[in-house]
């Protein structure tokens, strides 16, 4: 008489999980790119060291970003084209200096917070407004280019790195620029 044990229903399911979760990671690469393609957490972006498609827009657009000024400047073919208010990182936050390049681009973003983990769902109450444009990927966080709500805050130092700009702004803006596009931050 042969006897046939059953793992506990718990058991089954965690193994169930975790062979899916072994098989996405086959089909998709690393977790990176699938929590980014779920757009569950703008603050986990694809690493700088991975390549980034280059968009046609790249090659004759270059952003400039004032930190004595605040303000953004697009440059089409070395000439201005537009200028933008941002606000800017905080003492203690502020926003990184340096040459960068586009890497990441969302409409209506969905927000994670990187302490509490909570998702912020696309929508009035996020804090990245309607429109993300990522440059900078540091080992816990992403800086870029971003919406609000608070518009009567741009043009001010309050955020944690990033350049916030009005809602209407980014979303012009947005369309001036590609994957790849320079980003130039100085003080």
């Amino acid at each position: 008489m042969a006897v046939t044990l059953q793992k506990p229903r718990m058991a089954r399911h965690l193994m169930l999980l975790s062979m899916s979760v072994g098989l996405l990671l086959l089909v998709t690469g690393p977790l990176h790119h699938l929590r980014q393609a779920w757009g569950k957490a703008i603050v986990v972006a694809t690493p700088t060291a991975s390549p980034v498609l280059t968009s046609p827009r790249a090659h004759d657009t270059k952003l400039q970003v004032d930190l004595s000024d605040r303000q953004v400047r697009v440059y089409r073919n070395g000439k201005e084209t537009a200028r933008y208010p941002v606000a800017v990182g905080q003492a203690g936050w502020e926003t990184p200096s340096g040459q960068f390049k586009i890497h990441q681009m969302r409409h209506n973003p969905i927000w994670q917070h990187p302490i509490t983990k909570k998702v912020i769902a696309s929508g009035p109450d996020n804090p990245l407004g309607r429109r993300w444009i990522g440059f900078y990927q540091g080992e816990h966080m992403a800086i870029g280019f971003h919406g609000t709500p608070q518009e009567s805050l741009v043009g001010q130092a309050v955020s944690h790195g990033c350049l916030r700009m009005r809602n209407r702004d980014i979303a012009a803006m947005y369309q001036q620029v590609g994957l790849g596009t320079v980003v130039e931050v100085q003080n």
